[in-house]
C-alpha cells in the first residue's frame, strides 16, 4: 500500500512539472523507476514510463487545447513523422542491457542539461522564412493573442523522427527534446511549442497501437473518418484468403467515442467484403467489453476462443 502511495505521489509531481514545461516527465520518472526497481529490464522501465507520459500528455493536451494554443496541423505532422522512430526505438531497447541503458540515459540527460545551461547570445529579430517547403502558421489563443511563425517542413519531419526514436528508446516521452528544438530550430513561439509538444506526445501514444507498425498498411486497405482535420476513427484489413478477410486496427480516438464511428466503419468494410464474396472476420480481446458489445449489436457472433501467449526474454 505504501509503495502505491509513493508511486502516486511521484506521478503527481512528475505530471505537474511536465505539463508546465511541456514535457512528458519521463526524464524524471525513469531514474526513479531504475532506482526503485533494480531488477527490471530497460524495456519494462521504458514501457512503465511511457504509460505515465501518455496519461500526463493527454491531461496537458486537453488543458492546452482549451487555451487554443495547440498547432494541430504541425503537431499531427510531427506525430506522424515520429511513428517510424518510435517503432525503431522500441525494437532497439529490447537488445540493450540494463547497465548500458543506465549509461546511455545518463549521458543523454547530461547533454540535455548542458545545452540548457549554455549561455544564450543576444536574441535578434530574424527575417521571415521564404521559399519552397515553408509552412506558414497563425494561431490565435483564447485570450486573443495571435502568434505568427514559419518553419521548414523537412526540419519538422527530421525532428519528429529523431524525437520518436530517442523517446521510445529511453522512455522519456520526447518533450524535453521537442520543446527546445521547436522553439529554436523551427521558430515556434515558446507557448505554442509547449502546448503542441503535449499534443504530439499524446497523439503518438494514442494512434500507435501495438498491432500497428510502419508497414502494416501494406497488408490491405485502410479507411478513416476525419473530423476537423483530425483522424477520429480508423479500420483496415490484414489476414486474407480467397474465402475470408480479416478486419483489423479498428480504433477510435478517445475524443470521438460514442459517435458511432467504429460501428459505421465496421459495417462499411464488412458489407464491402461480403460483396466480394468473402467472409469478414475479426479478433477482439475478452477484456475489451465495449468492442464486444458493439460487435454483438451489429450482428457479429463469437466463433471460437483463441488463446494468446506473450513471450519475453528472461
Amino acid at each position: 500500500m505504501l509503495e502505491l502511495m509513493l508511486l502516486a505521489l511521484v506521478g503527481l509531481i512528475v505530471g505537474a512539472f511536465g505539463t508546465v514545461v511541456g514535457v512528458g516527465g519521463g526524464f524524471l520518472l525513469v531514474p526513479v523507476l531504475l532506482f526503485a526497481y533494480p531488477s527490471l529490464d530497460p524495456s519494462t522501465v521504458t514501457a512503465m514510463s511511457l504509460v505515465a507520459v501518455c496519461a500526463n500528455a493527454l491531461s496537458g493536451a486537453a488543458a492546452y487545447g482549451r487555451q487554443r494554443r495547440i498547432d494541430f496541423a504541425s503537431g499531427g505532422l510531427m506525430a506522424a513523422a515520429s511513428l517510424p522512430g518510435a517503432y525503431l526505438g522500441a525494437v532497439a531497447v529490447r537488445h540493450v542491457e540494463r547497465s548500458t541503458f543506465v549509461v546511455v540515459f545518463a549521458v543523454v540527460l547530461a547533454l540535455l542539461g548542458g545545452m540548457l545551461l549554455l549561455p544564450r547570445g543576444t536574441q535578434r529579430i530574424r527575417a521571415p522564412l521564404v521559399g519552397r517547403g515553408i509552412f506558414a502558421r497563425s494561431i490565435t489563443d483564447r485570450q486573443g493573442d495571435t502568434f505568427v511563425y514559419r518553419y521548414r517542413v523537412w526540419q519538422g519531419l527530421v525532428i519528429g523522427v529523431g524525437v520518436g526514436f530517442i523517446s521510445s528508446l529511453l522512455g522519456i516521452g520526447g518533450g524535453i527534446l521537442q520543446v527546445p528544438m521547436m522553439s529554436t530550430v523551427l521558430r515556434f513561439p515558446v507557448h505554442i511549442a509547449t502546448a503542441t509538444s503535449q499534443f504530439v506526445l499524446a497523439l503518438t501514444a494514442l494512434v500507435y497501437p501495438h498491432y500497428f507498425r510502419p508497414r502494416t498498411m501494406q497488408l490491405g486497405r485502410y479507411f478513416g473518418i476525419y473530423e476537423d482535420g483530425r483522424l477520429a476513427a480508423m479500420i483496415g484489413e490484414r489476414l486474407g484468403t480467397p474465402a475470408a478477410r480479416e478486419m483489423s486496427a479498428i480504433c477510435t480516438h478517445p475524443d470521438f467515442l460514442g459517435r458511432g464511428y467504429a460501428r459505421r466503419l465496421t459495417a462499411f468494410l464488412a458489407n464491402d467484403t461480403l460483396a466480394q464474396g468473402r467472409l469478414p472476420f475479426l479478433h477482439v480481446s475478452h477484456a475489451n467489453t465495449r468492442a464486444k458489445q458493439l460487435y454483438k449489436r451489429s450482428g457479429w457472433r463469437i466463433r471460437r476462443d483463441i488463446p494468446f501467449w506473450r513471450l519475453a526474454r528472461a
